[in-house]
């Protein structure tokens, strides 16, 4: 029996599958395109707000960051923070640092302090050595009555006397010889002119040798104080600044230069003592010192964060313009 036309034909079923609305014209992408520019506009605003801060502010912000911690030790922060109400931690003994060289009081602490010591060292060694070589050509017929050496922080000068025809002042006088005077003048002069000893206070010391004094009511306590006086009087003479004189001192022979043979001529001088200084800062260090703008004490500061007020002055103009 022949098959019927309707069984031969099967019918063709075309399943067609509907795929969703997220592909290319899908709105994901945008939420990671927004948070995208989102970051590239905080970046470059942080990085124009850095730009525009100054100098010492950027010193601060870093100073604030390198000594950061939590709970002890904490930097001196730029915004006023109260964590008194915080419980501290018991197994926090103290702020652990990935490196310990930053951390006040550490290695590179106390190198860095050693070495500055040992470049202040340096610096007055030479300016005193400077000092004496000075003083020598500008009074050569002297040159061996100057001695000048290093005394912990401040160098003092010796005018000595010495057994070869020159002294500083006439036996049992307080008069300065013709000699003296110049070697005191040389003195102040280099004093005065010297960039790295002006400003600087000094002070006059008298000393005589143990030879005591043939009177009872005059001693060399009197003539060293007085011979110290005469000294002062030149130093006036010679327009050296009063008030760079802080004091004017007679020592007898209580300090002797050399205690082996306490009547060395040599023990009979005039000291002039230079105080502390500081070697001189680099040329760089000096052109951004008088670069940086001087405080108003008068003018009051405000409070908060250098990037907030930064923040807030972008966000005033921005509405300005908008109005």
């Amino acid at each position: 029996m022949a098959a019927s036309p309707d069984k031969k034909k099967a019918p063709i079923i075309v399943k067609k599958i509907k795929k969703g609305g997220a592909g290319a014209h899908g709105g994901s992408w945008k939420v990671a395109y927004a948070d995208f520019v989102t970051a590239m506009m905080a970046f470059f605003l942080l990085m124009w707000l850095i730009n525009s801060t100054p100098q010492e502010k950027k010193k601060e912000i870093a100073s604030y960051f390198q000594d950061f911690a939590l709970f002890d030790n904490r930097g001196s922060s730029i915004i006023p923070m109260d964590v008194s109400g915080m419980n501290t931690p018991g197994a926090v003994v103290e702020p652990l640092s990935v490196n310990p060289d930053v951390v006040p009081g550490g290695p590179a602490d106390q190198g860095a302090e050693a070495a500055a010591k040992e470049l202040a060292a340096k610096a007055k060694e030479k300016a005193a050595k400077q000092l004496e070589g000075e003083l020598q050509s500008d009074v050569p017929e002297l040159k061996d009555q100057f001695m000048v050496s290093r005394q912990d922080d401040a160098i003092r000068v010796e005018i000595v006397e010495n057994g070869g025809g020159k002294p500083l002042f006439p036996a049992g006088r307080t008069e300065l010889t013709p000699e003296a005077k110049k070697a005191v003048d040389a003195v102040a002069s280099r004093l005065t002119t010297e960039k790295v000893f002006q400003n600087l206070k000094i002070a006059i010391e008298g000393h005589t040798d143990a030879t005591p004094y043939p009177s009872d009511r005059y001693t060399n306590w009197d003539l060293s104080a007085e011979r110290a006086l005469s000294a002062r009087r030149e130093f006036d003479a010679a327009k050296f600044p009063p008030d760079r004189i802080v004091q004017v001192a007679g020592y007898a022979a209580t300090k002797l230069l050399f205690r082996d043979n306490p009547a060395d001529p040599r023990n009979r001088r005039i000291s002039i003592l230079i105080e502390p200084f500081a070697p001189k800062k680099a040329k760089a260090d000096q052109a951004a010192a008088q670069a940086a703008p001087t405080e108003d004490p008068n003018v009051v500061k405000p409070k908060g964060n250098v990037l907030e007020q930064q923040i807030e002055k972008v966000y005033d103009k921005a509405t300005e313009t908008k109005k």
